[in-house]
């Protein structure tokens, strides 16, 4: 019985998310500067948080990481894995998001005021790229080597009946 597979993060569709939001933190820039708002961007406090969202993650994939090297008796239970895999996956995509809007703020921006008006975005921006990596990194850490079978694992765990119940006694070669 084949396992469904996690999705990957697709740089692409991140790329994409960055362009929109960029558009769109472009308009609201534009927007608030029209009629007299403030620019709309994060505050510092956002990157304390962002900030302690990668460390965790970070802390999250390296314990996966460490896992692997166990053996398979001894290895942490793989839902772990998979909730890490999916915090990775949606910190990649909110980092896209909070860079992208940062951008367009500061596209807007820097050509009217300088770049001095502008150091909350480009410190958001920071922080996004960050968390953005992270997320990918961690991806990587928490994925398991597929042995051909199409069903990913190691090759070495137990056999699987119909049923998906572990077969007694029986291992792969």
């Amino acid at each position: 019985m084949s396992r469904p597979a996690l999705p990957t993060l697709r740089p692409g569709l991140l790329a994409l998310i960055l362009v929109l939001t960029a558009a769109l933190g472009w308009l609201a820039s534009y927007v608030a500067a029209e009629r007299g708002w403030v620019t709309p961007v994060l505050g510092l406090t956002s990157v304390i948080t962002i900030a302690a969202v990668v460390v965790m993650l970070l802390v999250l994939g390296v314990r996966v990481r460490r896992d692997r090297s166990r053996p398979v008796a001894a290895r942490m239970n793989p839902l772990v894995a998979a909730q890490t895999v999916v915090l990775a996956q949606a910190g990649a995509y909110a980092a896209a998001v909070i860079m992208g809007w940062h951008v367009g703020v500061v596209v807007h921006r820097v050509p009217l005021t300088g770049w001095g008006s502008v150091g909350e975005a480009v410190t958001m921006i920071a922080t996004g790229l960050a968390l953005l990596v992270v997320g990918c990194v961690v991806e990587q850490w928490c994925r398991i080597a597929d042995d051909g079978d199409g069903e990913g694992g190691s090759g070495t765990g137990p056999v699987t009946g119909p049923d998906g119940i572990p077969q007694v006694g029986r291992h792969r070669a």
